[in-house]
């Protein structure tokens, strides 16, 4: 019989064993990696018990629970004893492919190599196969399996567990949330519960930043833009248009809100597009026109900033008490004052009719007036 058809026979004998998974799991593979002067051939094949998986949960917590270690192990170690046997075998044989008999020599080495490694295959199939081996496995198999069916229970429940806790502080965090909005303490929120809050006059906006000091929100303005990628695919991209809306819950109750302009506060990327992230003390310094430097000195009330700084060489007037605008009073004995400045040897008070008020040391201030109307 011709060694290529011998090798085909062995081959089909090998397909019809792997297509049979009842009792084993078989691979069998022959690669050709021959260049034109050498023929290169490799088998590899395996053969498997056949495991009935046991699934188990995931960790759900995504920590480091011994269980699942436990858990792992086990299954490395079913696997290991489910590998009965395996093999691999080369064969290099300098035979140039374009000689004149090349082809047919190679052809026959072929043949011949695949009849030895498929008769290896064959005679490990019959061992692997044989009652007292499938017995010895499938008893030490069941035996690490029962270990695994008892964890079970205990991984499970220690889902459960994780997945009650998970719900009791998502219960918690959305009273918290809740209560941080009702009292007006908003920056003590979840952003997530924060963004939807507050009610900016943009079709899509951002919240970008949050200040406990200030009692602000920042929103910005977005858009969308398409740009040309490497392999001329079109795609998009979120930018900024420069708008911006600086709100908040005063500590009156009040809510407020007053759009912004923050072309100046806000970076390009290297295609010349706005960004949309900025501060509220960008927002701040853009609406009361005050420096960023100066704005950390500041003590607000309302729409009214104080800033201790030197007074220029200007005319001051004594007045004990003075209203700065509607509601917003200062006084103190010995206060001097101009329409951008107040001074005083004693401490300054600051009242308003629906806000606390703010106590200055005594010192020389400038105020800055915040100059916009509110969005409503």
């Amino acid at each position: 019989m011709k060694p290529q058809t011998q090798a085909k026979r062995i081959n089909e004998k090998i397909q019809a064993i792997i297509d049979d998974r009842s009792r084993v799991i078989a691979t069998y593979q022959l690669s050709d990696d021959s260049v034109q002067a050498e023929l290169r051939l490799r088998a590899r094949w395996s053969i498997d018990y056949a495991v009935d998986r046991i699934a188990y949960p995931k960790n759900l917590a995504r920590n480091d629970n011994p269980m699942w270690d436990q858990m792992r192990k086990l299954e490395a170690e079913i696997w290991s004893d489910a590998e009965i046997v395996k093999g691999s075998d080369y064969m290099n044989e300098l035979i140039n492919a374009r000689t004149k008999i090349g082809p047919a020599r190679r052809e026959e080495a072929k043949a011949i190599f695949e009849i030895e490694q498929g008769r290896a295959f064959l005679a490990a199939h019959r061992i692997s196969i044989q009652k007292s081996v499938l017995a010895e496995i499938r008893k030490q198999i069941s035996a690490l399996q029962a270990q695994q069916k008892a964890l079970l229970p205990e991984l499970r429940k220690a889902n459960s567990e994780f997945l009650a806790g998970r719900k009791a502080k998502k219960a918690e965090l959305t009273r918290q949330n809740t209560e941080a909005l009702k009292s007006g303490r908003f920056w003590e929120a979840a952003k997530d519960a924060l963004k939807n809050y507050f009610h900016p006059p943009f079709e899509r906006n951002y919240l970008t930043d949050v200040s406990e000091k200030w009692r602000a929100a920042l929103y910005t303005e977005m858009a969308s833009t398409a740009w040309k990628a490497g392999k001329g695919d079109w795609r998009h991209k979120n930018i900024g248009t420069g708008r911006g809306y600086l709100c908040g819950i005063d500590d009156n109750g009040d809510e407020w809100g007053h759009p912004v302009n923050l072309h100046h506060y806000i970076d390009f990327d290297e295609y010349g597009d706005m960004g949309y992230v900025a501060t509220v003390e960008d927002a701040m310094s853009s609406l009361f026109g005050v420096s960023i430097r100066d704005l950390e000195q500041c003590q607000r009330q309302g729409d009214i900033l104080f800033h201790p700084e030197p007074i220029p060489d200007i005319e001051m007037k004594a007045e004990d008490e003075w209203e700065i605008r509607e509601s917003h009073t200062v006084t103190s004995p010995g206060l001097q004052r101009n329409g951008r400045y107040i001074q005083s040897k004693n401490k300054i008070t600051v009242s308003h009719t629906s806000h606390a008020p703010v106590v200055l040391p005594a010192g020389n201030y400038r105020i800055y007036a915040l100059q916009v109307a509110d969005a409503d």
